[in-house]
């Protein structure tokens, strides 16, 4: 597509104005291609984590234990926790 001509005509002008204006914030918490660290830079979430390891995926509709469970992951979301799951039993079960 020509960048000459339309709404592409001010890309080039507008990509260099981008990065003056977010220069600190794109040295500080974005990473260069090819790091190492790609997959942590990633992760936006800034706040605390949460493992959860249960025997199996929560049915909340099979047993008071899970209900107990999903409301307990929904609590911590709430508190701005991020929340990784996982079923002890490694069975790819959707709730």
């Amino acid at each position: 597509m020509d960048q000459a001509v339309g709404h592409k005509r001010n890309q080039a002008t507008n990509g260099l104005k981008f990065v003056e204006k977010w220069r600190t914030v794109l040295e500080s918490e974005h990473l260069r291609p090819g790091d190492e660290r790609v997959r942590a830079a990633a992760n936006r979430h800034r706040g605390p984590g949460v493992l959860v390891v249960d025997f199996r995926v929560p049915m909340r509709d099979r047993d008071a234990g899970s209900l107990r469970m999903f409301e307990m992951i929904g609590s911590l979301l709430r508190l701005g926790y991020s929340v990784k799951f996982l079923p002890d039993n490694l069975v790819p079960i959707q709730p």
